[in-house]
């Protein structure tokens, strides 16, 4: 099991780097050098604190059958590829203005700039006719099984006490938006793996295990871990309602005095109720399965019931995530080409021990973003007849919890009938005002995600579109025209005029 963790805990769903080609034209801008950090010793202490790039001396034990919590040892050869707190990898090297940490500066265009002009759903959005809800949310719990890339520290980067603060990037808002009234946007950056980790240049934190293993289920720690088991039966923690345990630190909203922030492997557990709904159905789905193990199996300790538990339902989330979401993504002609046909009996175990799992940097800042454009402006309850629903407006609904906890959970079956049911948004370029006006409202405040977005791949020092057009054995583009062998072929014009408009 630890040399031969099989197909999927390899790929980790990598051969989606073909969006990237795709995602990373809207790349790079001004930040702010690592070496000012030197000004401030405690926040250097902090920053640098973050992940542990001493070589791992920790023994692999060959003979151990289950997956460690931390995604160490997956392989032994290279104990620490795909291991949570490890520096992020990359498919072609970082370009920073310093070569080091400097985000370039070509005197780029405002990020809520872009957004305004090119992801701005002026009605020409539309419902995907094929793909439900599920799509979206299904999309959204797998990244938050194998990636998160942590910031320095909660700051407001507008407040001008904090105008030379070395964390902060802010995004500069045009003076004529049509929403936001200030003309700055708040970003922090991405916290940089300490300079041991990588020599010579920034890279980022991946603070999950690279593997689809269940980790926002379980935890990325064992620490986390046994903070969410019961240790009695192989079951996991849950309320008297079957619902996730509270989590006394959590950042939600409690709107109503009976809603709780809720505890679960990953921490973004609380942002939008879909994403709550998932966690739930795979937690009560552990405990249904460990229930049921434990009965057949009298003689099985906790430790080995949950771990058999955890093992299939880490399967189980492969599964779906290789059988019935990917080809969703990238079609049937890209999963034969690429290999990631299953069997007929359903499932594949080739292995091959040189193949770094650990998440790409532009996979996890660039081409997986691809998911937001699939964002509806709503999260819903669909009742058993299937006729009868109950629309709540995204905006109201970030960082909430009461639409999981309304009626002590009762109608998370409702919320998960919606998610099976109702249409996801199409997979284009447009963003719902939503999350492209009214991300995260609170207090009057907002943010954009699409100019989010492209802030942190310049924050991340990804490569150009052209870059990214010849390692994915394309040729690379100079001019606007349309018409010629070397214009935005892979665009529509009307697209290609906005980013002229956009860019010199």
């Amino acid at each position: 099991m630890i040399r031969k963790q099989g197909y999927f805990s390899q790929i980790s769903i990598l051969t989606l780097m073909i969006y990237i080609c795709l995602l990373t034209s809207l790349l790079y801008s001004t930040g702010l050098c690592l070496s000012e950090l030197q000004n401030d010793p405690e926040l250097l202490e902090i920053w640098t604190s973050l992940v542990d790039c001493r070589n791992f001396t920790d023994t692999c034990d060959e003979n151990y059958p289950y997956r460690s919590a931390d995604g160490s040892c997956n392989n032994v050869d290279y104990p620490e590829w795909g291991k949570s707190f490890t520096p992020q990898e990359r498919f072609i090297p970082a370009h920073y203005e310093d070569g080091i940490d400097y985000p370039r500066d070509y005197d780029l265009p405002s990020p809520r700039l872009i957004s305004n002009k090119l992801f701005n759903d002026t009605g020409e959005g539309s419902y995907d006719k094929r793909k439900t809800a599920e799509m979206m949310a299904w999309g959204q719990l797998l990244a938050h099984d194998f990636v998160l890339t942590p910031t320095i520290a909660k700051v407001d980067c507008c407040d001008q006490a904090n105008e030379d603060n070395p964390a902060c990037f802010t995004i500069e808002v045009p003076e004529d938006d049509a929403h936001f009234t200030s003309t700055c946007m708040n970003f922090v950056r991405s916290s940089p793996a300490t300079v041991g980790c990588v020599p010579g240049h920034r890279e980022q934190v991946n603070e999950l295990t690279a593997y689809i293993d269940g980790s926002m289920l379980y935890g990325s720690t064992k620490k986390e871990m046994d903070g969410l088991r019961e240790f009695s039966g192989g079951r996991m923690r849950c309320t008297d309602t079957n619902l996730l345990p509270a989590n006394p630190a959590g950042m939600c909203l409690k709107l109503n005095h009976n809603d709780v922030c809720q505890a679960a492997g990953d921490s973004r557990v609380d942002v939008v109720p879909n994403l709550g709904g998932n966690h739930i159905l795979l937690m009560r789905e552990h405990n249904r399965i460990a229930d049921e193990l434990a009965v057949i199996n009298h003689h099985w300790d906790d430790e080995r019931v949950f771990q058999e538990t955890r093992k299939i339902i880490a399967a189980m989330i492969q599964h779906i995530s290789y059988n019935e979401y990917l080809p969703g993504v990238i079609g049937p002609d890209a999963m034969t080409y690429y290999d990631l046909d299953l069997s007929p009996w359903g499932h594949d175990d080739p292995y091959d021990p040189d193949f770094n799992p650990s998440i790409r940097n532009a996979f996890a800042a660039a081409a997986f973003r691809f998911g937001h454009s699939q964002v509806m402006p709503e999260q819903a309850y669909l009742f058993h007849d299937y006729v009868s629903f109950e629309h709540y407006p995204l905006e109201k609904e970030f960082m909430n919890t009461h639409m999981i906890q309304k009626q002590e959970g009762k109608k998370v079956p409702a919320l998960m009938r919606w998610l099976s049911y109702d249409k996801a948004m199409d997979t284009d370029r447009f963003f719902v005002k939503e999350i492209r006006d009214l991300l995260f409202l609170k207090n009057g405040k907002s943010s954009d995600l699409p100019a989010i977005n492209i802030q942190r791949g310049r924050d991340h020092g990804l490569p150009s579109y052209n870059a990214f057009r010849e390692h994915c054995g394309l040729s690379t583009v100079s001019q606007w025209n349309p018409n010629a062998n070397e214009g935005l072929e892979d665009h529509r014009w009307s697209v290609t005029r906005i980013l002229k408009d956009l860019y010199q």
